[in-house]
């Protein structure tokens, strides 16, 4: 059981070097960078404008990982202040998502099947899955919070160039959430 569990760890750290730093030829890590590699949520938002379906779908994306995520280190974080702020996030990104939901349905828009989620989002989930304790919470951290920095852009882009008066009222009401968990994020990624 010990060695399984070291062979996780190993895991958790080498998915996400590769994730963080970016993989190099023959899928071994590049040299560290300063930043995070995206997730992609707020791609091609500066210059152009994004439709409903579109923002559906990364929005949708957002939610889901996020609360997947967010139970990952409710079971096994090791930190009760980042617990509490995956707790939070649970409750908003549900009602979010909860919302989002029932206005994609009033306006026809299409939404990911259940379950599904992009590549990017499964490979940052397994390897948050294979971790625990806190290469958890450090991960959980990373993850959240350069994914609220992205919605945020995202929310911002459909508010300013979206079709759906709906969704705009939801991306407006949902921006001060968002930012409220990058503050609590920022503060305990400093502690």
């Amino acid at each position: 059981m010990k060695v399984r569990l070291l062979a996780g760890a190993a895991a958790c750290t080498m998915t996400a070097s590769l994730w963080v730093h970016g993989a190099g030829a023959q899928g071994r890590p590049s040299e560290p960078s300063s930043e995070l590699q995206p997730f992609g949520v707020a791609d091609g938002l500066q210059s152009a404008t994004i439709g409903d379906a579109e923002f559906v779908r990364r929005a949708t994306s957002v939610s889901r990982f996020s609360i997947e995520q967010a139970r990952l280190v409710v079971d096994g974080g090791e930190d009760p202040q980042l617990k509490e702020v995956a707790r939070l996030l649970l409750m908003e990104f549900g009602r979010a998502a909860a919302d989002l939901d029932t206005l994609a349905r009033a306006a026809a828009l299409p939404l990911p099947a259940e379950l599904e989620l992009e590549d990017v989002y499964r490979t940052r989930l397994s390897a948050a899955a294979s971790c625990a304790g806190a290469q958890l919470d450090r991960q959980f951290r990373q993850d959240q919070l350069r994914l609220h920095e992205e919605a945020i852009v995202l929310l911002l882009a459909y508010r300013q160039s979206g079709h759906s008066e709906q969704l705009k009222a939801w991306a407006a009401k949902l921006l001060p959430v968002l930012q409220r968990n990058r503050e609590a994020l920022v503060s305990l990624t400093a502690m």
